[in-house]
């Protein structure tokens, strides 16, 4: 029996992440090797910018998000303006379930203890890490969605941007010694579970065309497709030519 190569993939994640947060519940952080891992990370000295600019880039997160499918629901207006209004208010949800994980989980932050420097002291608990968590969910979602909406220049640049974002955001959060790496890793993987349900809510939504790059989607376009869909449906059944008596 051959397994869909997309359900099995989103299984993978599926069990790793659950897999990765009973692990931290049950032993807490941190866990073998993220000390290691963590010192080795601040050791490299000289990139506090940067890793003060990728995590401000987290925190701000709700502003191009805001600003993205408010733009959506202007554009749409005039044809289905609560589709995107349905997955921004689903995006706004999720955005919570970082949240309720680390106080199920309830593992501790680093701490100078353990050799590291720690930006500043924060109370609530790490796992998972919510900046990697909101980052993959809100910089995704606009990776993913940015073709529906944009021409292919600015889309390649929103994705560009996000990628820019979300690839270094653990590593950020370990610089500054608000995670662990166990953390960071979780973030990653529930927050890719948190943007494959609002991906596949948009391929529900959008009639299973995320489209590319180079591709736009009005408001027109979902009943252009069940137009046309109708069409190919109708068979028209011509008739046959009357049949000449051939006499010998």
């Amino acid at each position: 029996m051959n397994v869909p190569r997309v359900p099995l993939a989103l299984l993978s994640l599926v069990v790793a992440a659950v897999g990765l947060s009973v692990w931290v519940g049950l032993v807490h952080a941190p866990l073998p090797g993220d000390v290691w891992l963590a010192r080795r990370t601040q050791s490299i000295g000289g990139l506090d910018t940067l890793a003060e600019a990728v995590n401000r880039a987290g925190d701000l997160r709700w502003l191009p998000g805001g600003a993205f499918f408010a733009f959506w629901v202007w554009r749409e207006r005039r044809g289905h303006p609560w589709r995107p209004a349905v997955l921004g208010f689903a995006l706004l949800l999720l955005q919570s379930g970082s949240q309720l994980l680390k106080e199920a989980i309830d593992s501790p932050r680093p701490t100078a203890g353990y050799g590291l420097v720690i930006d500043r002291l924060r109370g609530d608990p790490g796992f998972p890490s919510g900046h990697v968590y909101g980052d993959v969910l809100t910089y995704g979602a606009l990776a993913l969605l940015a073709p529906c909406v944009l021409p292919r220049a600015p889309a390649v640049a929103i994705r560009l941007a996000a990628a820019a974002v979300i690839l270094p955001a653990g590593w950020a959060r370990v610089y500054v010694g608000a995670h662990w790496p166990s953390d960071v890793v979780g973030g990653y993987l529930w927050g890719a579970l948190a943007l494959a349900t609002v991906a596949m809510l948009a391929a529900r939504l959008l009639r299973s065309r995320l489209v590319a790059p180079d591709a736009r989607m009005s408001a027109d376009t979902p009943r252009a497709i069940d137009e046309s869909i109708d069409r190919a449906a109708v068979v028209r059944i011509q008739p046959s030519p009357p049949a000449e008596d051939n006499e010998a």
